[in-house]
């Protein structure tokens, strides 16, 4: 998954010109940055992370997370560095949905074909629901499972889930950042790549998520 965002990106890149796509750079840059920060305050002993698109745990999960901290993902150098600290990491995602959803994807950005592609993209849009249903249904009920108690977990997933409604009413579920404005700013994004002008909701979006976020208390009760 992490080779098709960074095709994404370099390709939306080259769209929005040097302008924009240096302020896009800064954006996503800034974004993880705060969040390594802010997570460097959580307490470690017992937690748990889940993480999307992890099909396996223990010393598998952590070579999948070696390899893609080495390919330049932000995501998973987080990971590592909690795992380094003493957080554990946990089987999230049935393997082969996760297949399945990768196999169309790479189909779609594998065709030179234009037709091929519209025939690979309308597959991938029919089945998609379906399949991000199933994942979601997966991922809460891994969670369930094998979150105990006073246990706490950090979930690292895309804003195309649609997961929350599905976890336990019990379970204190705290947003690091609010996925509609991440949704919106996804949007902005494609919207410049398409016109290369940014809206001010681009500007604005980009200043949302570079804001160092704010830890609830119940996470850092220090």
């Amino acid at each position: 998954m992490d080779t098709i965002q960074r095709l994404a990106t370099k390709k939306g890149n080259s769209s929005l010109g040097t302008k924009l796509s240096e302020q896009h750079r800064q954006t996503i840059s800034g974004y993880w940055e705060n969040l390594s920060n802010c997570l460097k305050e959580i307490p470690i002993e017992g937690l748990k992370i889940y993480q999307d698109g992890m099909p396996t745990d223990g010393d598998a999960a952590k070579q999948i997370i070696e390899e893609a901290v080495k390919n330049g993902s932000e995501n998973y150098r987080i990971v590592a560095e909690l795992l380094g600290r003493g957080a554990e990491i946990m089987l999230t995602e049935d393997f082969q949905l996760v297949k399945r959803e990768k196999e169309l994807l790479l189909g779609f950005s594998g065709s030179s074909n234009a037709i091929k592609k519209l025939g690979v993209y309308l597959k991938y849009w029919f089945r998609k629901k379906s399949l991000m249903k199933k994942r979601d249904e997966f991922i809460a009920n891994r969670i369930n499972k094998t979150l105990d108690g006073d246990e706490k977990g950090i979930l690292f997933i895309g804003v195309t889930h649609n997961l929350i409604s599905r976890l336990p009413q019990d379970l204190n579920v705290i947003p690091l950042k609010d996925f509609r404005r991440i949704a919106g700013y996804q949007k902005s994004v494609l919207r410049a790549a398409i016109s290369s002008y940014a809206s001010n909701d681009f500007y604005s979006l980009c200043e949302y998520l570079t804001e160092p976020i704010k830890l609830d208390s119940k996470l850092c009760p220090n």
